[in-house]
């Protein structure tokens, strides 16, 4: 989703949108790739994965 973000911001860049918007929505990315951190994966013995035979 950052990176989504991010791209579009610069796709819009390029397309000559307004500075704001831009600057909003890169803003909006770099915040985000500051803030969020990825949740803790699955223990390898959890029963919920499938695994192949």
């Amino acid at each position: 989703m950052i990176e989504s973000c991010a791209l579009f911001a610069l796709v819009l860049h390029m397309l000559g949108s307004s500075t704001k918007l831009v600057g909003i929505l890169f803003a909006c990315a770099v915040v985000t790739l500051l803030m969020w951190s990825p949740g803790v994966p699955p223990a390898a013995d959890d029963k919920s994965v499938v695994s192949p035979r």
